[in-house]
């Protein structure tokens, strides 16, 4: 645990580095420590986490380590020729299951969304012993079981055919066969967007940057009327039980196989309907990428004013409170370019075939970003108060570009308003590395700086907005040699690290 003063650092998560720096300190002075690590195989990067726990092994010889897990991954020779391995079978923790399926079953009961002649127990004992000791399979099959749009009979007929739902994809397919199956229109639309959201969001979010989200629309301002209600409490039932939000606040897969099967690259999934492989590719990865950079476009385009977020060129703002105003901000300022740039350098795949509308779309609405300066400034001014310094990264080759252009010419959108739009964004990026290069320091303390004479003066851009009144007047050209100077005035910043010199050059002649 690390004790810090919250008011010193915006920094509320404790980094890896600190964690085991802690770790360091305090195993030497500890006798019989125990480090334990629960669901191992749900986290990202396990390469990583067990070259760490080799790395603090040597620290005492009283450590031991208790690792947690499915029986997927993959333990280091080193640490595994003296471990104890001890794996569970289905039996070991059935009488656990058993009770946790046992009330489940009688709600279903009592609320005659199961038969009133269902006997509780013969379910409990069907339902855990074909489980095979899986937890989530068995909590994922009552979530399933509890689903609005399943009648009487399909439930029974579940149950009495388990078989069919044998592991963990053949759960996520009959949800997603529920889900697609039983909604339509604008409610089906708010689900796949979910789905996109969550799957490939380049952070997890927030459960309130996800509900601002869904209802951002693309040609206005959103309302509270826009906004799905009670959307934290009716997550479970939007997604059929496969999002949680878990202790941070964040919306995530309840599982990262449920990750992993969403985001496959199989076209099909076995069992699966027609309309669920239509939105299975409706989330697919260059799909989903180019619906959020229209997330995040139209969002910085009709939901943020245009303007100095403190309401005033001289006022620093402040960032909670911009949070509280708008939800959406800071996840739109720091990944619409790379949600944009992704899905662009796939605009030849098959995936985007038949996605013309969305593509241009998008295209026209960084287009209205980019061209107004205004948006552009306050944008900037957004990711610095959010310490994300804005950037663009690169955009697609000329081989891509050409092949969209080939695609796409006879289209409403041709290839030279398209190709305008990726050289807007090549000339942001290279701007906007001068403009963090020369004023980071400035704008990482007072990010309303760019709204004033002196940035706009001395980096000058057709994005950001230049000051009425400034100008710089350089006194020499830049060939032309400074003998014979004279020095006018000079100026140390008070830490030491900056100097400034005003020098007069005569006039050779």
């Amino acid at each position: 645990m690390i004790i810090f003063n919250e008011a010193q650092s915006r920094q509320v998560t404790a980094t890896t580095e600190e964690i085991f720096s802690v770790l360091r300190l305090l195993i030497p002075r500890c006798l019989g420590f125990v480090l334990v690590f629960d669901g191992v195989d749900e986290c990202l990067d396990q390469d990583q986490l067990f070259e760490r726990l080799q790395d603090i092994e040597p620290i005492s010889n009283s450590i031991s380590i208790a690792i947690f897990s499915r029986p997927t991954i993959k333990i280091p020779t080193r640490m595994a020729r003296n471990s104890l391995h001890i794996p569970l079978n289905g039996v070991q923790n059935l009488r656990d299951i058993r009770r946790y399926l046992r009330p489940k079953i009688r709600d279903m009961v009592k609320d005659n969304i199961l038969r009133s002649t269902t006997v509780v127990e013969d379910v409990v004992i069907k339902i855990s012993d074909r489980a095979n000791g899986m937890f989530l399979w068995a909590t994922l099959l009552v979530e399933y079981l509890s689903l609005p749009a399943l009648s009487v009979r399909q439930r029974q007929e579940a149950i009495d055919n388990l078989i069919r739902l044998e592991g963990m994809d053949a759960i996520y397919t009959a949800i997603l066969n529920s889900l697609t199956t039983r909604t339509c229109g604008q409610a089906k639309g708010n689900i796949i967007r979910l789905f996109q959201l969550v799957a490939w969001s380049y952070r997890p979010l927030l459960v309130g940057e996800l509900e601002c989200a869904l209802a951002i629309l693309p040609d206005r301002p959103l309302s509270h009327d826009d906004t799905i209600p009670n959307f934290a409490k009716s997550l479970g039932r939007i997604s059929g039980a496969l999002m949680e939000i878990v202790n941070d606040g964040s919306v995530r897969f309840v599982h990262l196989s449920v990750l992993e099967y969403v985001t496959s690259s199989k076209q099909h999934h076995s069992g699966s309907s027609a309309m669920t492989d239509t939105f299975c590719s409706s989330i697919g990865k260059d799909v989903s990428h180019l619906s959020c950079a229209g997330y995040c476009l139209s969002y910085l385009c009709y939901n943020v004013a245009a303007e100095p977020l403190g309401g005033s060129p001289q006022t620093t703002p402040d960032r909670k409170l911009q949070q509280r105003r708008y939800p959406f901000l800071e996840y739109a300022a720091e990944f619409w370019s790379h949600h944009a740039l992704e899905s662009l350098n796939a605009v030849d795949s098959d995936a985007l075939h038949g996605e013309t509308e969305l593509i241009e779309r998008t295209i026209q609405s960084a287009k209205t970003f980019l061209s107004n300066k205004h948006m552009v400034t306050t944008w900037i001014e957004a990711s610095w108060m959010f310490q994300h310094p804005p950037q663009v990264r690169s955009g697609p080759n000329d081989e891509m570009l050409s092949a969209y252009f080939g695609r796409h010419h006879n289209r409403s959108l041709n290839g030279v308003e398209t190709l305008e739009a990726f050289e807007l964004l090549g000339r942001l990026a290279r701007d906007l590395q001068e403009l963090n290069s020369s004023w980071g320091d400035v704008l990482g303390k007072t990010p309303n700086e760019i709204w004033e004479p002196s940035i706009s003066a001395f980096t000058k851009s057709p994005f950001w907005i230049s000051t009425p009144g400034s100008k710089l007047t350089p006194l020499q050209r830049k060939d032309h040699k400074a003998r014979g100077s004279i020095c006018l005035k000079s100026q140390v910043s008070s830490d030491g690290l900056q100097i400034a010199v005003l020098r007069a050059i005569p006039n050779p002649r």
